[in-house]
């Protein structure tokens, strides 16, 4: 049978073997088992932190391309909005030089005074040029008075030649 005594001492023994301080060489160890488990940590952040390093690096880099690329739309962009507005410049003054043209031979055609000779009339930038034949120089005058006050003419060429009647 088993001393029940010897039982208490073995017991109380084995707890005391468990309580007892660590010695040296097992803190050691333990102390080893840390610094590899901290070393282990800082390598899996140092991978971390090249990772997000990469990444920061690679969104810089698309950043870049994506503004250069902006640039280059701004300026396609500027080059588009010069030339619609230099192609609108040029519609207005045609369509400008084509209402100086029908308001200027309206007004020549209408002029009884010029019935009856033949005047070309033509425009370009605002300034009409008067071609024909005219019986006198009053009609030259009048016709050319007549374009220099039509609103928007900036000038007024005379490439009109007089009549010279032949004798019968």
């Amino acid at each position: 049978m088993i001393n029940p005594r010897l039982v208490v001492v073995i017991l109380a023994c084995l707890v005391l073997a468990g309580c007892q301080p660590d010695t040296p060489d097992e803190k050691l160890l333990k102390t080893a088992d840390d610094v590899d488990a901290v070393q282990q940590k800082m390598e899996q952040a140092g991978d971390k932190v090249v990772d997000a390093a990469d990444e920061l690096a690679a969104r810089e880099k698309a950043v870049e391309a994506a503004e250069s690329e902006l640039q280059e739309t701004r300026k396609e962009l500027k080059k588009i909005q010069l030339q619609y507005f230099e192609e609108q410049e040029l519609l207005e003054r045609r369509a400008n030089d084509t209402a100086l043209f029908r308001l200027v031979q309206k007004q020549l055609l209408e002029e009884p005074k010029l019935e009856g000779n033949a005047v070309s009339v033509s425009v370009d930038h605002g300034v009409v040029s008067l071609k024909g034949d005219m019986q006198s120089q009053q009609q030259v005058d009048l016709a050319v008075d007549m374009a220099k006050q039509a609103p928007g003419v900036k000038s007024v060429r005379n490439l009109m030649e007089i009549e010279q009647s032949t004798p019968q």
